[in-house]
C-alpha cells in the first residue's frame, strides 16, 4: 500500500491547516512515494521547514523494495511534519508493522484512543469486514484527531475484495456525530488501466454537501470505470464510533434531522480543498463539484 504524490501533497495541505502532532497510525505500512529531493522540493513549495533529522530509506515495504528508486520511508515525512510517534498495525509483523491486530475483529482497550492521526491507503477494500474495521479505526483515534482514507469505491478495480462508494463512508461520519467529514471521488481514465501516480488521466470530485442536504442524502456515484473514495474526517469531542448508519429511504425522522445537522455542520467547514483536479476539462458527475 503506497501514497501517491497528490495524496502527501494533500496531507501537507491538511498539515497547513492544522498542523500534525502526536501519533500517527498507518492501517498496513504505507510507502511515502517520494525521494528525499522529492520531500525537499514539496517542503520548499509548500514554505515548510525542511527536516532537521537523518532522512532515513524505506526498505521495508514491497513497494519500495520493487521500485528501488529511494523512497524515504513514513517515519521520516510525517515526523517531518511533526509527528512524534509513527506506527503501523496489520495482521502480522509484514513490512515492519508493530501493532499486530486483525481489523476484521474489534480492538481491545489497549489500542483505543492512541491515534492522532489515522492513514489508511487502501485497506478497508482489503478486508472482509470493512465495517468493523472503519468503527476499529475511530476507536483508535483520540478527540480532535482525524482519519484520512482512501480506497475503492466499486468492487470492480483491480485487487479491491470490497468498495466503499461515497456516501458509505459520509452517513457513518453524520451519524457519528464527528465535527467535519469531507468525501472525494477519484476516477481513472480509461476505466480498465491502473492508474500510476505520474498518470494525469483522473479527475478528482468532491461531494457536494449543499446539493446533498437539499436532496436530504448523499449522492450515488454513477461512474462506469475505477473510481476511488477519499475521506478526511475530524472527531470532536462529542463524537462516537458504534452507530451504525441507515441508508436515505430508511432513515427515520429523528435519524435524518440528526443526519441533516451533521452534514450542515460539514458544509460550513473551513477546511481546505484535500485534492485538486489534474481534469479541469472533465464535468463533475451529478452531487458532485470539482475539487480545487
Amino acid at each position: 500500500m503506497g501514497l501517491a504524490v497528490y495524496l502527501l501533497e494533500g496531507i501537507i495541505r491538511e498539515h497547513r491547516h492544522r498542523a500534525i502532532h502526536g501519533s500517527v497510525v498507518q492501517i498496513g505500512r504505507q510507502t511515502v512515494e517520494l525521494t528525499a529531493p522529492d520531500m525537499i522540493g514539496m517542503f520548499m513549495r509548500y514554505g515548510l521547514p525542511l527536516p532537521d533529522d537523518v532522512v532515513e530509506i524505506d526498505r521495508q515495504t514491497l513497494q519500495a523494495r520493487q521500485k528501488a528508486i529511494g523512497f524515504v520511508n513514513d517515519r521520516t515525512f510525517f515526523g517531518a511534519l511533526g509527528a512524534s510517534e509513527v506506527h503501523a498495525v496489520d495482521h502480522s509483523d509484514f513490512e515492519g508493522a508493530d501493532i499486530i491486530h486483525d481489523m476484521n475483529r474489534p480492538i481491545g482497550a489497549s489500542l483505543q484512543g492512541i491515534a492522532d492521526l489515522i492513514v489508511d491507503g487502501s485497506t478497508l477494500d482489503n478486508v472482509h469486514d470493512p465495517a468493523v474495521a472503519l468503527m476499529n479505526y475511530n476507536r483508535m483515534l483520540r478527540a480532535g484527531g482525524r482519519v484520512i482514507s482512501v480506497n475503492a469505491a466499486k468492487p470492480d478495480v483491480q485487487g479491491a475484495y470490497c468498495g466503499m462508494p461515497p456516501e458509505w463512508f459520509l452517513d457513518y461520519y453524520a451519524a457519528n456525530d464527528y465535527a467535519d467529514c469531507q468525501v472525494y471521488v477519484q476516477l481513472n481514465f480509461p476505466a480498465t488501466k491502473w492508474q500510476f501516480p505520474d498518470d494525469p488521466k483522473r479527475a478528482f470530485m468532491a461531494v457536494d454537501l449543499r446539493s446533498a442536504i437539499e436532496r436530504g442524502r448523499a449522492p450515488e456515484l454513477r461512474y462506469d470505470g475505477w473510481a476511488f473514495t477519499l475521506v478526511i474526517a475530524e472527531k470532536g469531542s462529542a463524537s462516537t464510533w458504534q452507530h451504525v448508519p441507515r441508508r436515505a429511504r430508511c432513515r427515520n425522522e429523528v435519524e435524518q434531522a440528526q443526519w441533516l445537522a451533521a452534514v450542515k455542520r460539514f458544509s460550513l467547514s473551513k477546511r481546505p480543498s484535500f485534492l485538486t483536479t489534474m481534469r479541469p476539462d472533465c464535468d463533475p458527475l451529478p452531487g458532485f463539484v470539482t475539487a480545487n
